[in-house]
């Protein structure tokens, strides 16, 4: 398992994300929660979980990158 030195608020979320969406995939894979309070307890697979990790860092990292370059340009500083 990869480190990506995410924040126990951003695990939370992501925790929430996936159980939400275990919810509203229920009615095509009988093994997800179907209703609220069991999604409120279901612990999605740690490939699931890793999987979004990944794709938040790389959010993250894409993001701060684009952050970056948006303030050269006001800046007018050349990259």
């Amino acid at each position: 398992m990869a480190e990506w030195n995410l924040l126990p608020h951003e695990e939370a979320k992501l925790l929430n994300v996936a159980r939400d969406e275990a919810l509203i995939a229920h009615a095509d894979y009988a093994y997800l929660p179907n209703t609220p309070a069991l999604a409120a307890l279901f612990e999605p697979h740690e490939w699931v979980r890793e999987a979004m990790r990944r794709a938040y860092s790389l959010g993250r990292q894409a993001g701060a990158h684009r952050a970056r370059e948006e303030i050269r340009n006001a800046l007018g500083v050349k990259p």
